[in-house]
C-alpha cells in the first residue's frame, strides 16, 4: 500500500479536493472530472485535468 500523498499546497474553492490533485501530481495521472469548478486552472500545479467529454473526445472515440 502506498502512502497517501501531501495536503494539496494551493488554494481550491474546498480544501477536501486537494487529494484529488495530489494523487495525479504523485503518479503523472490525469484527473477526469465532471466538477471543473472545483480545480481552477490555476489551483492545478501542472495536473492535466479533462470533462469526461474532453477525454473521450481526445481519445478520438465517436458514439
Amino acid at each position: 500500500m502506498s502512502p497517501a500523498p501531501p495536503p494539496w499546497p494551493l488554494t481550491l474553492p474546498d480544501p477536501t479536493y486537494g487529494i484529488f490533485l495530489a494523487a495525479p501530481k504523485a503518479t503523472g495521472a490525469w484527473l477526469i472530472t465532471g466538477n471543473l469548478k472545483h480545480y481552477p486552472e490555476n489551483a492545478r500545479d501542472g495536473v492535466v485535468v479533462h470533462t469526461p467529454a474532453s477525454y473521450i473526445d481526445m481519445l478520438g472515440i465517436n458514439f
